[in-house]
């Protein structure tokens, strides 16, 4: 095993005394790192460098697409459509 795996190994055994909500932010960490990796090994198969961004709307409309992929249609419709308008509500469980 190499040494920066060890350190990393080492140092997420440490983590084990803390409360499960940093522990659930770790894993979402890892999570988020899985990801980028698959998606950068996605589009280094399919170009030889990153895609330029003609305007940031369509850039954040294909990453908000992205986080629905591969839910059913019957996940999509338990969605809110009102999220933006509301995001207090469903963030915060408030009533504006």
């Amino acid at each position: 095993m190499n040494a920066v795996k060890e350190i990393i190994l080492d140092k997420i055994e440490h983590l084990e005394s803390l409360s499960e909500p940093i522990l659930l932010e770790v894993l979402d960490f890892v999570s988020f790192l899985e990801w980028r990796l698959n998606t950068n090994q996605k589009l280094s198969l399919t170009s030889s460098s990153l895609p330029e961004i003609e305007d940031t709307g369509s850039f954040l409309l294909g990453i908000a697409s992205s986080f629905t992929d591969g839910l059913s249609n019957e996940d999509l419709e338990c969605l809110p459509t009102d999220g933006a308008e509301n995001h207090d509500r469903y963030l915060y469980n408030t009533q504006v």
